[in-house]
This record gives structure tokens, sequence and C-alpha cells, in this order.
């Protein structure tokens, strides 16, 4: 099944913090997805959340956490 459209979609993303992981969650908060969001650096984490939500992107959760434990 091919997911034409992120609107109102659930997206869990891992590393959201920075590089790659910071860049989808950007873009799919520009398309319209709900997000929820981790990676290990609490500052820079913040950061994205707060330049997500500043742009109108919907950042529905936020974990610190290291997903490789």
């Amino acid at each position: 099944m091919r997911i034409s459209s992120l609107q109102n979609k659930k997206c869990f993303i891992t590393g959201a913090a920075s590089g790659i992981g910071r860049a989808v969650a950007i873009s799919a908060a520009a398309e319209g997805a709900e997000l929820f969001l981790t990676d290990i650096n609490e500052a820079q984490l913040e950061s994205a959340v707060t330049a997500i939500r500043t742009a109108g992107g919907k950042v529905s959760a936020v974990k610190v956490m290291d997903i490789s434990d």
C-alpha cells in the first residue's frame, strides 16, 4: 500500500534532534503529519520541537531516550 500523503498520519521519528532525523521530522510536519519524536540529546530535541511547532507543525509527544538500550 502506497502512502500518498502524510496529512493526519502519525509518525514516530528517532534521532529527531539533528541530521537526517531532524530533516525528516521537519518535512513530515510540513506535510501535515502528527509527530512523536525521540533523541538522546535533550537540548537539540527541544530545539527541533520548538522549530516545528513555530512553523505550525504538530508534535504530540517528545521523549529523551536512547533507543539502542
